[in-house]
């Protein structure tokens, strides 16, 4: 069994790869995308009307780290996720730019979303927010400041976010993820953020990549060599 951090791979292929290894041999591969787990404890996840209009920005100063791969992969990839599950859309027409450091998209959905996206990693200060626009009203999420300022009629659980009785999933998305990743395991059942999900998000920022020009630089392929190296073992 594998809990493989974001991306779970970098092409669709690779990503396929492992899931029919993981498959094939009975075995739990899970994605590390964390911010499904404070969306899903805030509620998101339960309206049934899907945002009609989406804004991401994830933003931070330099830090020199997961440079082998770009800021779509290293950073856009989270929101990418959030937007598939929370549209449960695929992408129909699509415009991108930037470069390997900071990257711009905009996206129309075939449920008639539209999605933007902005990431970047020569941020003068860090910043992660997403706004959803729905047919009621807006809400807007601060993953920074854990703050939620909803206009809509759904009962959000947004006060949980800072207290004394904080969820795991708020206070520790890493280690909540670990937790869902062992009962995985021991029940047998499918994981909440799972190979196919991460094999989608490649697939979005695979096809945002190539529509900016956007060079993945010198792309590391021991991330998903060693996940599929544990699956064989």
């Amino acid at each position: 069994h594998v809990f493989v951090e974001k991306p779970v791979a970098l092409t669709p292929e690779d990503a396929d790869a492992l899931i029919a290894l993981a498959d094939d041999r009975s075995l739990i591969l899970q994605v590390g995308h964390q911010e499904r787990y404070v969306a899903a404890e805030v509620g998101l996840f339960e309206r049934r009307e899907a945002p009609l209009k989406i804004d991401c920005v994830r933003c931070a100063a330099p830090s020199g780290r997961c440079e082998d791969v770009s800021v779509v992969f290293d950073l856009m990839v989270h929101d990418l996720d959030l937007v598939r599950h929370l549209t449960k859309s695929e992408l129909e027409t699509l415009d991108a730019s930037g470069d390997a450091h900071e990257a711009f998209a905009e996206m129309s959905l075939a449920n008639g979303a539209v999605a933007s996206f902005k990431a970047s990693r020569r941020a003068a200060h860090l910043e992660r927010r997403m706004t959803l626009v729905y047919e009621d009203g807006f809400i807007e999420i601060d993953f920074i400041k854990r703050d939620i300022v909803n206009s809509t009629p759904a009962a959000l659980r947004s006060s949980l976010m800072n207290g004394e009785k904080t969820p795991l999933a708020f206070a520790d998305p890493l280690g909540f993820g670990a937790n869902q990743f062992v009962a995985a395991v021991l029940s047998g059942e499918a994981p909440v953020v799972s190979g196919r999900d991460g094999r989608d998000a490649v697939a979005w920022a695979r096809r945002i990549e190539d529509a900016a020009s956007i060079s993945a630089g010198n792309v590391n392929g021991a991330h998903q060599a060693d996940a599929r190296e544990r699956l064989l073992a």
